[in-house]
């Protein structure tokens, strides 16, 4: 036979070898076999084909198309076939694994954490099955990631989460979201791909390894001029993308080991953790590297550059995974127990961002105390989800009795996910901490609704955006955060701060930092879906009116306008008492009470810096060169920054967000550390009308189920009776002449015998007592206060009043009130006995 290319020769001679050596030699060693070398070295080179070439052999392939999985509890693998150059195409195998089959329990593989970013989708790879080869379309960072991951001679077996899930399907990715924690825990390493190296990762990378890690000259380290170029190397790295990725939290906190990649370096967690917890505490204890900064000439026109990597989601990672588990290990494998709840997670970790809104919770359930997420049940795939999670997240739910299953249902509404998350939340906060249940109203973590663009595939699953729903103003949006990334004028991304800090904290099981409602617990929860809206209802009363609001703080300066709305006209007196507590919100650092040297530091500060029409507090905190003052400024930024003064009519002073207006109303919620700015509306006459006919269908669509229900139990109730009834009047057998039921003869038996007896004669014969049959409950009062909170209806009442049908009440945020915050309000409600009402929140 004439072989007429170099191809036909491949192909001939390669399997020419694999049948002469059968099992001994994989196909993929072929290319390095002595006789293949020597001839192929003989053979004249073969033409590259071009560009265009290859986009045709592409488009001949057909769309890689995903088969059903078999099991319950299977996931997809990745086999990533070796290669001897980088430049080669990546070529892959899918193949299915039952996590619960113990025959494949030594079955290795590693999981890839990567950046999903939001690039196009255009890079192509092939996927192998049986004989014939797809193709199937990637993101760039991925063909990036296993170019770098790829062995030259091994198949390397992976698991890839855009690859391995069918992301366009809403119902595979409902059920493999819920098996994550088994995912990742039972892999054996998690790979993170940080993106191709440049310049400052390899510096960076260098950095940890060589000299930050060496402790005996870490301060002298922290204190050297040469070092800083190195310092900003590291920042830089702690900025990439990947770190900012909000499934990254749980990647890492359920891996049994992960390495760093990035280009051709590579790091251990471990290391890189350590080093991150070093350089975060030097900084925000001393602020040592961000003075060493300010003497660098290529640094010092930008001030603070430390000055928020606390902030930076690479810190918060870290922080985290160090704090999300209590670790043990028994005799034979790792045990972890979850500490934190998923309120704290989604609060706290609100830097992190998902490509999908509902990642922002789904992507945490797996690693808190109080959640056991789930799939939802469909119809479509009704035998797959029988056992909602799998077997393992049920044993996980019942070993942690706090866990509460979480459904997870990418095909809803974002609002209704929001809404489940705020209940959730709500009635997990009423049973562990009562008075401050309702301050996840308080805290900024919902980002806003987006419509979903094709990451993946031509299509997207099913998503609901704003166009559907209106977001109701009682979930808190994300643009609201303390922190954020931002572009400074010469180009760095920094972290800085743009809002102010929620005054009600993160809920943590530590003393609070008010009680304006004092030991109040909540009284009234109730959400109800409108036309175009939801609404929640909740109770409380109104404290006050807003007066007169101020101009609002613009980089957390102080305006020359408060200083002079306080009075406080000559300024070599001390400052008014109430207004520097107002700009500290009566407290200092971690919460405790402020320092007394807070009102000196005012005044000398006021006193130097009013000559430009406001006070620069952060040219005092970069450029002022005393601690005591950068402390108390630092304390009134995360206060005051974007906020604006305001006095109500009553006459207290107040801090409260820059988008309130005179005429708002004051108001204390009921299980709400804080007092709360309410905007009063009026409902249309036609929109009252409706509603009530709706409430009035609902009600009777509620009578008419009780009474089934009641009409029931009723029947059940009559049955249990009659059967009883029957079996008393069933004659009993009497016992046999001789048998052991046969009563001995008094004659024979002892005095005290005959005594006991006796008695025991005269017991029987005292007529039973009838039994009290127990008052007839309504069945909110059987329900646990998680049931009660958790269903539509509401929680115990107080005296408080239905409130007006005719209003409805916009939230517009948490606020500090001077003198009210710490259950001086409810003495003030008390003493003018104030009214409790029900509040319709929009």
């Amino acid at each position: 036979m004439l072989l007429s290319s170099r191809k036909s020769i491949y192909t001939v001679l390669s399997a020419y070898i694999s049948e002469q050596l059968g099992s001994f030699i994989c196909m993929h060693e072929i290319p390095h076999c002595r006789l293949f070398k020597s001839f192929s070295q003989s053979m004249p080179p073969e033409p590259h084909s071009t560009e265009s070439e290859a986009e045709d052999r592409e488009e001949q392939l057909k769309e890689y198309s995903y088969k059903k999985l078999a099991h319950l509890r299977s996931i997809r693998l990745l086999k990533l076939q070796p290669a001897s150059r980088r430049d080669q195409e990546i070529v892959c195998e899918l193949i299915e694994k039952d996590l619960d089959d113990k025959k494949e329990s030594k079955f290795e593989y590693e999981a890839l954490s990567w950046s999903w970013g939001t690039g196009p989708w255009d890079e192509k790879i092939k996927i192998r099955e049986a004989d014939e080869a797809y193709m199937f379309t990637v993101a760039p960072s991925i063909v990036q990631a296993l170019t770098a991951l790829r062995q030259k001679r091994r198949v390397r077996v992976l698991w890839v989460d855009a690859i391995c899930i069918n992301q366009n399907e809403p119902t595979e990715k409902n059920h493999q979201v819920p098996m994550m924690s088994s995912i990742y825990g039972s892999a054996k390493k998690v790979c993170i791909w940080l993106g191709e190296g440049d310049t400052d990762s390899r510096i960076a990378i260098d950095f940890i390894k060589q000299e930050v890690l060496k402790l005996q000259g870490f301060d002298e380290l922290c204190e050297s001029q040469e070092a800083t170029a190195k310092w900003k190397a590291m920042l830089n790295l702690m900025k990439r993308s990947w770190f900012s990725r909000r499934w990254v939290v749980q990647e890492i906190a359920l891996a049994n080991d992960a390495e760093l990649y990035c280009g051709t370096k590579t790091i251990s967690w471990k290391d890189f953790a350590d080093a991150v917890q070093l350089f975060v505490e030097v900084e925000s204890a001393t602020h040592r590297l961000s003075e060493v900064m300010r003497m660098d000439p290529n640094s010092y026109h930008i001030p603070g550059w430390f000055e928020y990597v606390s902030a930076l989601g690479a810190s918060l990672l870290v922080e985290a995974t160090g704090t999300l588990f209590r670790v043990s290990k028994p005799s034979k494998e790792k045990s972890r127990q979850p500490l934190l709840s998923l309120e704290y997670l989604v609060s706290r970790l609100s830097v992190f961002e998902a490509t999908q809104p509902p990642d922002t919770i789904y992507a945490l359930l797996a690693i808190a105390k109080d959640t056991a997420p789930f799939a939802v049940i469909t119809e479509e795939n009704q035998e797959s989800h029988a056992v909602p999670g799998g077997a393992q997240l049920i044993s996980w739910a019942t070993q942690h009795q706090q866990a509460k299953r979480y459904r997870v249902d990418y095909s809803q509404p974002y609002v209704e996910i929001c809404r489940d998350f705020m209940n959730f939340s709500i009635r997990q906060a009423n049973i562990t901490d009562p008075p401050r249940a309702l301050d996840i109203l308080c805290r900024p973590w919902a980002p806003h609704p987006k419509s979903t663009k094709p990451f993946y595939g031509k299509t997207t699953f099913p998503f609901h955006d704003d166009n559907d729903e209106v977001m109701p103003s009682w979930i808190p949006q994300l643009s609201g955060a303390a922190h954020s990334m931002y572009k400074h004028p010469n180009g760095e991304f920094k972290m800085g701060r743009t809002n102010a800090d929620p005054l009600v904290g993160l809920p943590i099981p530590a003393p609070k930092n008010y009680s304006a409602a004092e030991t109040t617990r909540l009284r009234q929860l109730r959400f109800k879906k409108r036309d175009k809206y939801y609404s929640m209802y909740v109770s409380g009363f109104i404290l006050d009116k807003v007066g007169k609001v101020e101009v609002h703080s613009q980089s957390g300066n102080i305006p020359d306008e408060w200083v002079e709305a306080v009075g406080w006209l000559n300024i070599d007196d001390d400052p008014p008492e109430e207004f520097w507590r107002t700009l500290v919100a009566d407290r200092g650092r971690h919460g405790r009470n402020p320092p007394t040297y807070y009102a000196r530091a005012c005044k000398e500060s006021i006193t130097k810096g009013l000559a430009s029409g406001s006070l620069n507090t952060m040219e005092l905190i970069n450029e002022g060169r005393c601690s005591v003052v950068s402390e108390f400024f630092r304390r009134v930024q995360a206060v005051i920054w974007n906020r604006s003064l305001m006095r109500t009519k009553s006459g207290h002073l107040g801090i409260v967000r820059r988008d309130v207006k005179e005429g708002d109303l004051v108001c204390i919620l009921y299980g709400c550390s804080v007092p709360v700015v309410l905007r009063q509306n009026m409902k249309a006459p036609e929109t009252v009308i409706r509603e009530g006919q709706e409430d009035e269908k609902e009600h009777e669509e509620k009578r008419r189920v009780a009474a089934i229900h009641i009409q029931r139990a009723f029947r059940e109730s009559k049955s249990r009776r009659d059967a009883r009834k029957r079996k008393k009047s069933i004659p009993q057998p009497s016992s046999p002449p001789g048998s052991h039921a046969e009563i001995p003869d008094t004659k024979q038996s002892t005095s005290m015998e005959g005594e006991n007896r006796s008695d025991l004669g005269d017991f029987r014969k005292k007529p039973r007592k009838p039994a009290v049959k127990p008052k007839p409950r309504h069945f909110q009062d059987l329900m646990s206060p998680v049931e009660r909170v958790s269903s539509n209806e509401s929680v115990p009442k107080g005296d408080e009043n239905k409130g007006d049908e005719n209003f409805w009440y916009e939230f517009i945020g948490e606020c500090y009130v001077h003198g009210m915050m710490d259950g001086d309000a409810i003495k003030y409600q008390n003493q003018n006995e104030v009214k409790a009402q029900v509040f319709e929140l929009r």
